[in-house]
């Protein structure tokens, strides 16, 4: 009953004083919690306004997406009406604010420019391949698609297991498997690693869910061979729940990564849940919901304990976020080209451009450019194409999706459990 947040409890026999007592106690309590969380939350938004809106660097824009995602939480549980509607509308300037400067600085990342934030591609130099030097057998568990938001709401449930420590890194543009987990586990840009293996070079997504593909990009990134490597890939609840329960031997190789398809598996969990339960929920609500229930639906949690009980630091992320959508866009390009819901490949690319970022020059952003200029979609929007917009347009509503610019997608939690 505690773990459920209950206010309080009375214990038989009960007589009228005790229940007035009570009573008393928790408006006082919720009163006093409610005026705090005001101040608390007046106090911050300042502090947000001040750091966005003057010189900021990569850094500060990780702390304001953590300090949101809490809100998001908070304000979803105990806030009022219009705490909820100031927040909401903080968290859309931000957004507004953090897309524009991303587009004005991608392209210098890139490039030569030094104050880069830390990638995606850099956590294998930084973090697994020092300890693999060490003989100290570190874990990488890869939840694709975990926003900030949903780790957050898991994370209170593991403390219990490990020491936390939450940072960020950036997902590579665009967030999709052929860019995304093609660097995560290759240590580098998608354009160095087409260059080097033809079929490193625009692979089909399915592909990077075989275990000795990506063990072939972890073999060369942190320069043991394949043999000392041990990758691992559920895609469903089920698969991830069999996985756990047959994970005796995980955890002995040199390096071991652990790849589960977390949105995929939120999508499948809030699909079979009861929609009476869910009506009145938003959907990041919902899905926070669920990211806290596949801890234990998908065995998470099992696998978590056994790799703690064996000593082993885990250091678990993403390699993109994801963000649930609400808008469709028309986009026109041509039909040969490969589409997405957040991402359109082609030269002749037609759409609002208000609600899309287009890379003219794929070669000076990190990528392979055979596929020509590409468009991602901004904020909650995806695209349909004219003669599916009736379709798209409403029945895709709400779905979990990654490939565009949003904060969630390209701001990745990276956490580490000691």
């Amino acid at each position: 009953a505690i773990g459920r947040n209950i206010d309080g409890y009375l214990t038989k026999p009960v007589n009228p004083a005790q229940i007035v007592s009570l009573c008393k106690s928790l408006f006082n309590a919720r009163s006093l919690r409610s005026n705090h969380l005001t101040s608390r939350y007046v106090r911050q938004y300042a502090e947000n306004k001040a750091r966005i809106l003057g010189p900021v660097q990569p850094a500060d824009w990780e702390q304001v997406h953590q300090r949101l995602c809490q809100w998001d939480l908070d304000l979803g549980v105990t806030g009022n009406e219009g705490l909820r509607e100031t927040h909401a509308g903080q968290r859309e300037e931000a957004e507004s604010i953090f897309l524009q400067y991303l587009e004005s600085r991608w392209y210098g990342w890139m490039g030569r420019e030094r104050l880069k934030p830390n990638f995606t591609w850099d956590l294998v130099a930084k973090r697994l391949r020092p300890k693999t030097r060490e003989d100290k057998l570190p874990v990488l568990l890869v939840l694709s698609g975990l926003r900030t938001d949903h780790w957050l709401a898991m994370q209170p449930l593991l403390e219990g297991l490990f020491e936390v420590k939450l940072e960020h890194h950036w997902s590579p543009l665009p967030g999709i498997p052929e860019v995304a987990r093609l660097c995560l586990f290759g240590g580098t840009s998608q354009k160095v690693l087409s260059a080097e293996r033809p079929e490193w070079k625009w692979p089909a997504p399915q592909k990077l869910s075989e275990p000795s593909v990506l063990a072939g990009l972890l073999a060369r990134s942190t320069g043991l061979t394949e043999s000392e490597i041990d990758v691992r890939v559920a895609s469903t609840i089920a698969q991830s729940r069999d996985l756990a329960k047959h994970s005796d031997g995980l955890g002995t190789a040199r390096v071991t990564a652990v790849v589960l398809e977390f949105a995929w598996m939120l999508q499948e969990s809030c699909s079979e849940s009861d929609a009476e339960n869910t009506a009145q929920q938003t959907d990041a609500i919902r899905y926070r919901t669920a990211a806290r229930m596949l801890l234990a639906q998908a065995g998470i949690y099992h696998l978590l304990r056994r790799l703690q009980s064996q000593g082993r630091e885990v250091i678990l992320t993403a390699d993109v976020g994801s963000t649930a959508v609400t808008e469709a866009i028309e986009v026109f390009c041509s039909e040969d080209q490969p589409h997405g819901f957040r991402v359109q490949f082609g030269k002749d690319i037609s759409c609002d451009e208000r609600h899309a970022f287009f890379m003219e020059n794929p070669a000076s952003s990190g990528l392979d450019g055979s596929r020509g200029p590409l468009a991602l979609a901004k904020g909650e929007r995806f695209f349909t194409q004219p003669n599916k917009y009736q379709y798209y347009g409403t029945s895709h509503l709400g779905r979990l999706v990654s490939g565009g610019l949003s904060m969630a997608e390209v701001l990745v939690p990276l956490c580490t459990l000691t």
